[in-house]
């Protein structure tokens, strides 16, 4: 599929339009949540299961076959048949084919060319890789009546892969993104780039929401993001609570409860419907590893070390550090 800077909605619809079995597989944070709920209300998607980057967990009566045919949404998968939209994969090198990924995947780093070549550039004035979440682009591409006005749901939006934090910390990156994919359409993103967003009214708002997301069972870890800037005392206090985590030595009814109770809230907040899970059906664990890019392309290419080391997901954490998952196997549960 021909991918285009321009066209961007129409490659994004395109790959949805080929996607036919209504099954999503999701990431466990905010932003796979409300990817998920957003494909619930305007396409009656089944959530399959959730893929850690490490752990697949499958609910209910679907299987690995289930998941094979899922759009896995959040997420950027090393499998030429499962089809992926995510912002989190670049390529090693501009010249890097990336042959191993479904045809039909959507992602904006390879339709705007991010490589760890022209990425990771600190707050250069040039465009860095993809600063926002992904359920942005998917409301931007997909909802003819853009953001929700509620100010909870706005908020919410902001907190999604601690975008608004972004916006401050990398200001230059955020804006020229806001500019190229966005065209100042989205109100959200306006806000957030030009620090608008950054009020005492959103403050407390944001602050409950962390409040609820706690009490609803999310981990405060945060991803090594700080704050940096001169606001308003308060906002330093506004990161974590993005993951929910898993543990398969732990009660499996507890993290079902966790994560219904955890669809619920965003769904009330965002007006998107949502479905319970009832149980974990299949598992299938694979093996996580970091490690130097210098060192694993040395004498291949990307495309070649993902197939020569069945590499199922991977994504460059910084310009020296690449993590990645490889053969993932079925587990006894």
């Amino acid at each position: 599929m021909a991918k285009s800077e321009t066209n961007w909605t129409l490659d994004l619809q395109n790959s949805i339009d080929s996607w036919k079995s209504k099954n999503v597989v999701i990431s466990p944070d905010i932003d796979g949540f409300l990817c998920y709920l957003l494909f619930s209300e305007l396409y009656d998607a089944n959530l399959v299961g959730i893929y850690t980057t490490n752990t697949l967990i499958l609910f209910d009566h679907y299987d690995g076959h289930d998941a094979l045919s899922a759009l896995w949404l959040d997420h950027d998968i090393a499998h030429s048949k499962i089809q992926s939209i995510g912002q989190h994969i670049i390529q090693n090198k501009l010249t890097d084919p990336l042959s191993f990924r479904e045809k039909n995947s959507f992602n904006p780093n390879v339709i705007w060319s991010k490589s760890r070549e022209n990425s990771f550039l600190g707050k250069s004035k040039h465009m860095d890789k993809y600063p926002f979440g992904t359920i942005h682009f998917l409301m931007q591409g997909l909802m003819e009546d853009g953001e929700p006005q509620n100010s909870e749901a706005f908020a919410l939006l902001a907190h999604a892969d601690s975008s608004w934090m972004n916006s401050i910390n990398y200001s230059q990156n955020c804006k020229l993104w806001s500019g190229k994919m966005f065209n100042g359409k989205s109100r959200l993103i306006e806000e957030i780039t030009s620090k608008k967003y950054c009020t005492k009214e959103n403050l407390l708002i944001h602050s409950n929401i962390l409040s609820n997301l706690e009490e609803l069972g999310l981990s405060q870890f945060s991803s090594g993001r700080t704050f940096n800037s001169k606001l308003s005392s308060g906002w330093e206090h506004i990161k974590g609570f993005q993951t929910l985590t898993f543990n398969h030595l732990a009660d499996p009814l507890i993290y079902i409860k966790i994560l219904n109770g955890m669809l619920n809230y965003l769904s009330e907040i965002m007006g998107w419907k949502t479905s319970n899970v009832f149980k974990i059906n299949e598992i299938f664990k694979g093996t996580e590893i970091s490690d130097n890019p210098n060192h694993l392309f040395f004498d291949m290419s990307l495309d070649e070390w993902v197939e020569q080391s069945n590499i199922f997901s991977y994504a460059f954490i910084f310009k020296d550090k690449i993590k990645f998952t490889s053969q993932l196997e079925k587990k006894i549960i």
